[in-house]
């Protein structure tokens, strides 16, 4: 399967400030376009993931990989809740996540280039607090995170390849810059 990527129409420069995302059973936020900033948004009791960065290329074609993303002093409590953010296709193994959907169970090589998370706040996630996938170049830095991975599942991801067991996970071979993170 071939699939073409026009990033222009995808919203680059996105901007998603000072929200508030709450009480319902999807994601908080699905992104797929480049150099966006999300920051000092609220997201609570949200069945699925808070924010998704990520390629869209299986049965949609919506997007492709995403580059230049910053996700800062963001505060996300008590989500991935739901059987569908734990079950065997889910795509998102985090409060915050990249993720890949091309239909296909091998290992995309690392396409979303520079994420940077940093200075979030995560306390409550049935699944990692951040889980990077097909990821390169990401900052991981100063989040505080604590009550995650709470419905453990060893099917999670599974329909995927996929598997989740640490608050902060990557999946895949990019590089990658972890510090000043605290874990309760």
């Amino acid at each position: 399967q071939n699939v073409v990527d026009f990033p222009a129409f995808n919203c680059p420069g996105y901007v998603v400030r000072n929200n508030y995302f709450h009480d319902h059973r999807a994601r908080g936020l699905r992104l797929m376009g480049n150099d966006g900033l999300i920051e000092g948004n609220t997201f609570e009791r949200i069945g699925q993931c808070a924010i998704s960065l990520g390629a869209e290329m299986g049965y949609w074609a919506e997007a492709g990989w995403v580059e230049n993303v910053m996700v800062r002093n963001n505060v996300i409590r008590d989500v991935n809740r739901d059987k569908n953010a734990t079950g065997p296709g889910a795509l998102v193994l985090g409060a915050i996540g990249t993720f890949v959907h091309t239909n296909v169970k091998t290992m995309p090589f690392p396409g979303h280039r520079r994420i940077t998370i940093e200075n979030n706040t995560i306390d409550g996630s049935g699944t990692a607090g951040i889980y990077l996938y097909a990821a390169d170049e990401a900052i991981i830095r100063n989040n505080t995170i604590c009550n995650v991975n709470r419905r453990p599942n060893p099917e999670t991801g599974s329909k995927w390849g996929l598997s989740v067991t640490k608050p902060i996970e990557f999946h895949g071979d990019g590089t990658r810059q972890i510090t000043g993170n605290i874990i309760k």
